[in-house]
């Protein structure tokens, strides 16, 4: 391992301690997250995927973990939202929100967070977990009051930081996000389009780092629209903490040839909003995330990209950055 990258991979597990008190700060794409707890145990910590992201920054989101088998009950008002599907519900509180999540398999509540009403701080009650793989059992989880830092993150810290984004920062979306010599490639699909499959097809190439192949935040840097890499992996097991300039918007399918179909920007766009993480409870969020898309679609060069699951795709690709053809001259 190079020098600079054990420095950073040895400074980066380290948790800042206070006391019982243990703290976590990590940055993703535009956002710092930190978190705290104390009088229990992060399981799964350190972790390959989250230690790149680690940060000293001041966070724009704190949240303290309580662990506990009791979740504690709330006031509450409307629903605001309900996600059958992934088994959350959002409601309003007099004291901000409270977001409940509920396990997939039992349909059991596992974790409840009281929000403040800017959304830069809560409270978050987690029941004790098991490590995945199965390192604990559940009932040696409850007796040490052990968490996994990484199942929280995955679907309560992607609930918030979608909503942290759509107040005027950018966007969460499912898709590959490659850099390319510091130039941002996404590649957006479906489940099963083919994105873990593209990402394989370019891992171990020079000049190329896989920010990741299922969560991609779009964000602006410097005044130009930029991709960052979240530690949500997906079936290519690679996250990188980077941001890098967008050069290319590629929608997949898969396809007898390798092929570019372009479009005017207004045909791509639902193609777009498809796969992007909208914050389906809050109207002022999901207008500004659909004009942020609709203005990249318009200034970044964006087509539909057939393709054939094997490397020749990759040389395809990179033809697009040779010198000047009429399908070049089309897609910029």
């Amino acid at each position: 391992m190079p020098r600079s990258e054990r420095a950073v991979s040895e400074q980066s597990l380290r948790v800042a301690t206070t006391g019982s008190r243990r703290l976590v700060s990590l940055k993703i794409g535009p956002l710092n997250v930190s978190l705290s707890w104390e009088d229990c145990e992060a399981t799964e910590w350190p972790h390959p995927f989250y230690i790149p992201f680690t940060t000293e920054a001041v966070p724009d989101l704190h949240l303290h973990i309580h662990c506990q088998e009791d979740l504690p009950s709330y006031p509450l008002e409307d629903r605001l939202f309900e996600a059958q599907d992934n088994r959350w519900n959002l409601y309003r509180h007099p004291d901000g929100y409270v977001l409940e999540t509920y396990d997939t398999a039992f349909g059991q509540k596992n974790r409840v967070a009281l929000m403040k009403h800017d959304w830069t701080c809560g409270r978050v009650f987690v029941r004790p977990e098991p490590t995945r793989g199965g390192k604990r059992t559940a009932t040696q989880c409850v007796a040490r009051r052990a968490w996994s830092l990484p199942i929280l993150s995955r679907q309560l810290g992607e609930l918030l930081v979608v909503n942290l984004l759509s107040c005027g920062r950018g966007a969460l979306v499912h898709a590959l996000g490659v850099n390319q010599w510091g130039k941002g490639l996404l590649f957006v699909g479906h489940s099963g389009a083919g994105k873990s499959t593209l990402a394989n097809l370019y891992k171990g190439l020079a000049g190329i780092t896989i920010l990741g192949d299922e969560r991609i935040i779009l964000g602006r840097t410097n005044g130009a629209f930029s991709i960052s890499g979240t530690p949500w992996s997906g079936g290519a097991m690679t996250v990188a903490a980077e941001t890098v300039p967008l050069h290319r918007v590629y929608f997949l399918e898969h396809a007898p040839e390798n092929v570019l179909h372009i479009e005017q920007p207004g045909r791509l766009l639902p193609l777009l909003f498809q796969q992007l993480f909208l914050p389906f409870w809050d109207a002022e969020g999901i207008a500004f995330v659909l004009e942020f898309v609709e203005d990249l679609l318009r200034t970044v060069p964006a087509a539909r990209l057939g393709f054939v699951n094997d490397d020749r795709v990759i040389g395809f690709l990179r033809e697009q950055d040779a010198p000047k053809t009429e399908q070049h001259e089309a897609l910029r």
